[in-house]
């Protein structure tokens, strides 16, 4: 990541995403046990849009100067 991102504000993201888990939930009264997520973005979140524009970017330049 070639953006300039305060170090604290990305160890506040890698802490706050390794926390992150999920249910899974059908038929209104059946959910699933909870389950860690390891990776992906959270559907909904106000950052997503931001952090996967600051992957694509990065991916982007990597792939022009290569």
């Amino acid at each position: 990541m070639e953006q300039k991102i305060p170090l604290s504000l990305l160890q506040v993201l890698v802490h706050w995403y390794s926390l992150s888990t999920a249910v899974v939930k059908w038929q209104s009264p059946v959910c699933s046990y909870v389950f860690q997520l390891y990776s992906g973005v959270r559907q909904g979140d106000v950052l997503s849009p931001v952090l996967f524009g600051v992957y694509v970017n990065s991916l982007i330049d990597a792939l022009i100067s290569s």
